[in-house]
């Protein structure tokens, strides 16, 4: 591996091993990385075709109520600038320009792990022996034991010969300090409620889990992947760097809500149409996968992990129904019932009458 020539770049090599091995080969690789990029590229376009060319409030002309008119003709504004520089058209544009930068960013870094892979990929075949097909089925042991034995003719290291174990701890060198930190209570990811009452509840979203890298985490080693002196020394230039990305998130973080609920309802709209309720499933959270993984455990295995423990937890958590929620919920099924039965009270009178105006809205409305 053209990585691995070089012990400086080691770890990097490692980690580039365990997520070829994890997402399967380069082809999945290739595939994966190029489909995201498009999928990304397509959202930013499109939210911004919504938040710029449409006017929804042109939806509710008479002409479209009537359909006497073409949607696009009425409701398609061709040129959004028209008006000049509104405060809306404005937002508009930063919002576009965030993302479009964004986007080239992934563009780069999908071009890296392209590249990164294909590197990956002349390792595995003519040192590992292994091709992308074999690589579907085979274990992770045993490529880390063709890895050590690969350093009996190659050397991957040159202070002193490789073990597995060697080999997971240079890929897990960020996470276990990571895990570490969360179960020693070293971060403080609480939020308190108090004008409601309710105690603190500890969270760990995955924007937060990217602030940690790029504060924490990217800026602990040094070249040689040991602690930097300075990183322990100089506790300001960590405050710094955190009051930074604070301001940041703050600043990008109304346009950030916007592209992620528009994201979140394209990827999952026709997930939540077909099996409604996977709207209210339970999953396990950014906190408990960080909680709950060992140290040295790769990405796949606490995954496999919390898969399987799925079922058990669920039913482990009704034992603990809440009285005052299922309350709440069989007072909004009483009224949505009521309802449901009212429309088929109608239905059975005269279907005609679903197909009349209510209060100026259509009845089924």
């Amino acid at each position: 591996m053209k990585a691995t020539d070089n012990i400086d770049s080691a770890d990097f090599a490692y980690e580039n091993l365990a997520r070829y091995y994890e997402e399967k080969g380069f082809s999945v690789i290739l595939a994966a990385r190029t489909l995201n990029v498009l999928a990304l590229g397509f959202t930013v376009v499109f939210s911004g075709f919504l938040l710029l060319s449409v006017k929804w409030s042109a939806l509710h002309s008479e002409c479209v109520v009537a359909g006497t008119c073409d949607i696009a003709e009425v409701a398609i504004d061709r040129h959004p600038f028209a008006k000049g520089a509104t405060v809306w058209n404005c937002m508009c544009v930063m919002y576009l320009t965030i993302f479009s930068i964004y986007w080239l960013y992934s563009l780069g870094h999908a071009v890296r792990d392209i590249h990164a892979a294909s590197d990956i990929r002349h390792f595995t075949t003519h040192k590992l022996g292994l091709s992308e097909s074999q690589l579907k089925t085979v274990t992770w042991p045993e490529v880390a034991k063709r890895i050590v034995n690969v350093q009996n003719t190659t050397r991957l290291c040159i202070v002193r010969d490789l073990t597995e174990h060697d080999v997971v701890s240079r890929i897990m060198r960020k996470e276990n300090y990571l895990i570490g930190m969360l179960n020693k209570g070293v971060l403080a990811l609480h939020v308190g409620t108090p004008c409601f009452g309710l105690r603190k509840k500890f969270m760990l979203t995955k924007t937060l889990e990217w602030n940690l890298h790029w504060c924490l985490l990217d800026c602990m080693f040094g070249e040689d992947f040991r602690l930097k002196p300075a990183f322990l020394q100089d506790a300001k230039a960590l405050q710094r760097r955190f009051r930074c990305m604070a301001l940041c998130n703050l600043l990008v973080s109304p346009f950030l809500m916007v592209f992620l609920l528009i994201y979140f309802f394209l990827r999952n709209a026709e997930k939540f149409y077909h099996h409604p309720s996977s709207i209210g499933a339970r999953r396990w959270s950014g906190l408990a996968f960080w909680r709950m993984r060992e140290f040295n455990e790769l990405p796949h295995y606490i995954r496999h992990r919390l898969d399987s423990s799925h079922k058990a937890a669920e039913k482990y958590l009704q034992q603990f129904p809440s009285p005052g929620l299922t309350q709440v919920a069989n007072f909004v099924s009483f009224i949505a019932g009521s309802f449901a039965a009212l429309l088929l009270f109608m239905t059975l009178m005269d279907d005609f009458l679903l197909e009349r105006d209510l209060f100026g809205r259509h009845v089924v409305w």
